[in-house]
């Protein structure tokens, strides 16, 4: 696989207090900005005009068309708001019909099967998508928060099969936005709101507390966090403090899932976070065979671990989404087995949690 590379970030994102058009060097970190200046009065929201401003050079967004907001010019305020970026390259690379991302390392960060773009082409994301085995409602999720976009796939599968399900996406780098544009089938903004899908361009640790910038109050049914850096690190996505974060921000049918690096150094201290997070309401499943680790955390009301429901309601969604879950079932009575030997109640014989 050739890797092909759409440019390095520069570190740096301005954000327009106004109308959140961001502009950033992310595809070419000597160009200068500073004769650009945003159309819109970030005091009045009233956008200017032209003649108020000196420039209407477009941004490297506009000329390379990754555009976050087609329809909306992009030049960046004279107020902004510095947030820290990631450097990293951002690639595709192509195999056998598949196209996959990466964060300028061999680390896979997300695929796509090119003739099938809203299939979970990776193990580890038809995994993740088993939360709807641990809550088989059919109005759950009413609301979905994915910190980390990668290529999308989660996203378009939440678009496909739970299509009035509301979407949160929380993503640190906006060219990943523009490359799942671009390359991996995402709406584009305008089509976005149509789709239940809003993408909100923060860092995820500081956007889950609600701090600065970030202060809201919504809650959600469901959050996925698959948050890894081009080195396949999880910072500070692991910690306690992040795991009671996002118990905060569930609803009482909450689950929060998460993609874990189960051959990694700190995968276990992971695990004893979250269980400390979620008073030991843990489901953690054995790594998959790329070594992702999924695992599953509970709040509000009990999930029952019972495998004859459990193999049911496979079936069921295999009917639905096409996915086939027989290797997450093994994978989940394992993990029930070994919580049966911990502190998990029983009732009817099935393992609650």
């Amino acid at each position: 696989m050739s890797p092909t590379s759409i440019g390095a970030g520069s570190g740096a994102l301005f954000i327009c207090r106004a109308r959140q058009c961001w502009c950033s060097g992310i595809f070419n970190p000597s160009m200068s900005f500073a004769s650009v200046q945003c159309p819109v009065d970030y005091r009045t929201s009233k956008r200017r005009d032209s003649s108020q401003f000196p420039s209407r050079t477009a941004c490297q967004f506009a000329e390379l068309r990754y555009r976050l907001y087609p329809d909306y010019p992009h030049y960046p305020c004279p107020t902004f708001v510095n947030i820290r970026t990631p450097t990293h390259t951002l690639e595709t690379s192509e195999e056998a019909g598949v196209r996959f991302l990466h964060f300028g390392s061999e680390w896979v960060q997300g695929a796509m099967r090119i003739a099938r773009p809203y299939s979970l082409e990776l193990e580890y994301t038809r995994e993740m998508a088993a939360c709807l085995l641990l809550r088989p409602e059919s109005d759950w999720p009413k609301r979905v928060l994915q910190v980390g976009l990668g290529a999308a796939s989660l996203t378009k599968f939440w678009q496909r099969h739970r299509p009035l399900a509301k979407q949160t996406i929380v993503e640190i780098n906006p060219a990943v936005v523009a490359m799942a544009e671009q390359s991996f089938k995402l709406p584009r903004a305008a089509a976005r709101d149509a789709a239940n899908i809003d993408i909100v361009i923060d860092d995820g640790v500081a956007w889950m507390r609600g701090t600065g910038e970030s202060v809201h109050k919504d809650k959600y049914d469901c959050i996925m966090v698959d948050g890894y850096d081009h080195n396949a690190r999880f910072g500070a996505l692991g910690t306690e403090a992040f795991y009671r974060d996002c118990r905060a921000r569930l609803t009482r049918r909450g689950l929060l899932v998460l993609n874990l690096f189960g051959r990694a150094h700190g995968y276990r201290r992971q695990i004893e976070n979250l269980r400390a997070a979620f008073d030991d309401r843990v489901l953690a499943l054995a790594p998959v065979e790329g070594g992702n680790a999924i695992a599953f955390a509970v709040h509000g009301d009990p999930v029952a671990l019972a495998m004859p429901m459990l193999r049911a309601d496979a079936a069921r969604l295999k009917t639905e989404t096409g996915i086939t879950f027989t290797s997450t079932l093994v994978r989940i009575d394992q993990a029930t087995a070994a919580l049966a030997g911990r502190s998990a109640a029983k009732r009817g014989g099935a393992v609650m949690l």
